[in-house]
């Protein structure tokens, strides 16, 4: 007979030996062949056979393992201890133009994109009855690409920030930022420059959109465009001004006057919005435009 449901095997009935009596050929060819089954189905310590079902250890440890090496193989406490693979080996911050170099032991990793922000358009020098309205720049784009294989090197382009609009001149619009190797193709825009409006009648009422935000990125795991910068204008006889698009991280260019972004992405702020005779002021700059690529083994 076979081992039972616990794996203790018995010998077959009628095969235990009796002194002096003569062995049954039936009983003994009966418990040659069980053995020779159960053997068959045992597992060699040669390794020439493989399990043909799970095996259940029952709450025991299997004991002197080797590390593994091929990604079906059991994995040792040490080497789960010391395992390498998934962890962080370096972080790579790119904000100028220039070729990315994967680090020694890094295989893949996740990168993330911001477009450049646009710049704060400038305000218009006015008279007496007169006002000017000037925006902020719209924000960057944004990607993140994650859990992708990394090259050993790509080519990295980063766009301009906006340009700083100067007196009574729209903002600049941000360049494009890519990330471009093996197979990765990651392309941000840069945001919209804000609009300049006057001098006009100070008894006229009317407003002047921010600067848009980016067109959206692609190539991302995540991909999304920028904001607009907040309108500007006049109502009740006092100027409005409008503010930058914030980043994804924040800092946007304030409208307290020529104020610049101070964040990755962020639209810059605007001239000085005035009623009655000023000179007028220059727009604030565009943020910056990055990459940061975390790599892992």
């Amino acid at each position: 007979m076979p081992r039972n449901g616990s794996g203790t095997y018995s010998p077959p009935a009628g095969t235990a030996a009796v002194s002096l009596q003569p062995i049954s050929s039936t009983a003994y060819n009966g418990f040659i062949n069980d053995l020779s089954s159960e053997i068959t189905n045992s597992l060699p310590t040669t390794g020439v056979k493989a399990m043909g079902a799970n095996l259940p250890m029952g709450g025991n440890q299997i004991k002197s393992m080797a590390d593994p090496s091929a990604s079906t193989d059991a994995a040792t406490k040490n080497y789960v201890d010391n395992v390498t693979h998934g962890k962080i080996v370096n972080i790579q911050v790119i904000a100028a133009t220039g070729t990315y170099t994967r680090s020694a032991n890094a295989t893949e990793g996740d990168i993330y994109g911001i477009g450049p922000g646009g710049g704060g358009a400038g305000s218009s020098t006015t008279g007496a009855g007169q006002w000017s309205a000037s925006s902020g720049g719209g924000s960057g784009s944004y990607a993140a690409l994650y859990n992708t294989p990394l090259p050993a090197t790509a080519t990295v382009t980063i766009g301009a920030q906006g340009a700083a609009g100067a007196i009574a001149g729209t903002g600049g619009t941000g360049g494009t930022s890519t990330f471009v190797g093996g197979s990765i193709n990651l392309s941000l825009p840069g945001g919209v420059g804000g609009i300049a409006m006057g001098p006009v009648s100070a008894s006229v009422t009317n407003f002047v959109q921010g600067g848009l935000g980016a067109a959206v990125a692609t190539g991302g795991t995540v991909n999304s465009g920028g904001t607009n910068g907040a309108i500007s204008g006049l109502a009740n006889s006092s100027p409005l001004a409008g503010a930058g698009a914030p980043g994804p991280w924040g800092g946007a260019g304030r409208n307290l006057g020529s104020s610049p972004a101070t964040g990755p992405g962020a639209g810059g702020g605007p001239g000085l919005n005035f009623v009655g005779s000023n000179t007028g002021t220059v727009g604030g700059i565009g943020g910056i435009s990055l990459f940061i690529v975390v790599e892992r083994t």
